[in-house]
């Protein structure tokens, strides 16, 4: 049966494999600014540059092409006058309505006063 290695164990095994290594160290600032400006061109910039202009320039265009193509409304339709009619001369009513009363009622102005309409006893209403 094998045991399992212990943390020590692993330690020393670690160490024990990387001694004699050179130690890591992060790269220089200053070479690190002068490669990234190199790859950075102002060739690279100004195709950046134009290919944006010429995006919102093609956005702008194409904008412009579909409000100028849109038919101006003009005097309503034949169907449509014909719908206008057919709606303002009949009426419909729910097969529900027969179970309302007959009378109608303003729900908003003909809702009771409550505290005038009950008596209160110790300042709480019954």
């Amino acid at each position: 049966m094998r045991e399992e290695p212990t943390d020590d164990w692993v330690d020393a095994e670690l160490r024990r494999a990387l001694r004699g290594r050179p130690a890591a160290t992060a790269p220089d600032f200053a070479a690190t600014l002068k490669a990234a400006e190199q790859r950075q061109s102002p060739d690279r910039h100004r195709l950046y540059t134009s290919g944006a202009i010429a995006a919102v320039l093609g956005v702008v265009a194409i904008g412009l092409a579909l409000q100028w193509s849109a038919p101006e409304p003009g005097p309503p339709s034949d169907s449509y006058r014909i719908s206008e009619a057919l709606m303002s001369s009949t009426q419909w009513q729910a097969p529900s309505d027969a179970l309302l009363p007959q009378h109608r009622i303003d729900i908003y102005g003909d809702i009771p006063d409550l505290p005038g309409s009950t008596e209160s006893t110790q300042g709480t209403l019954l």
